[in-house]
């Protein structure tokens, strides 16, 4: 990763550039530094993207920032960028689900599965969603529910151990 930073830095020579390669070069540090774990130094470069001219509500930028915020414990935060970032595309179902996540994190179980549900209209396949589904309903003590969504999550290829593991534990709730 610090090979790639070190590339971004060289390729923002002239930051203050507003081509798409910049506007990109911008992006890609803002992700890389975030992927260091540098989440305040990420939000600064999703910034610069958001305020280029080219493209001031640049989808990405929005939902990455939102990504960083939420990683820094903000999911209000968080959740603003993503309300953002839905405006510009009401169907991006990577959003739908992060705003789901940070309702999670906040313990809004109900406005979680609010947003899975909402991304699960648009892909019925989405493991993540369904999981979280289960998750939050096992928060919530509605153990028959989360059963029916661990399954659900379960019948799809890509589910993980995790799903298994996690649906034998609600298992021993209902025994």
């Amino acid at each position: 990763m610090v090979f790639v930073l070190a590339k971004v830095e060289k390729d923002l020579a002239a930051e203050n550039d507003t081509t798409v390669y910049n506007v990109h070069s911008l992006f890609n540090k803002g992700l890389a530094l975030d992927n260091l774990g540098n989440h305040t130094g990420a939000i600064e470069y999703y910034d610069k993207v958001s305020s280029i001219v080219i493209d001031p509500h640049d989808v990405n930028a929005l939902t990455s920032k939102g990504l960083a915020l939420g990683n820094l414990g903000n999911y209000t935060g968080a959740i603003e960028y993503f309300d953002k970032a839905l405006k510009i595309d009401p169907h991006y179902v990577y959003v739908l689900y992060n705003i789901g996540l940070a309702l999670d994190n906040v313990e809004n179980y109900t406005g979680a599965i609010k947003y899975y549900d909402k991304a699960l209209a648009i892909d019925p396949k989405n493991v993540h969603s369904l999981y979280n589904i289960g998750l939050a309903l096992d928060n919530v003590e509605n153990y028959t529910g989360a059963i029916k969504y661990y399954d659900k999550a379960l019948a799809l290829k890509s589910s993980t151990n995790a799903t298994r593991l996690t649906r034998n534990s609600v298992d021993r709730h209902t025994t």
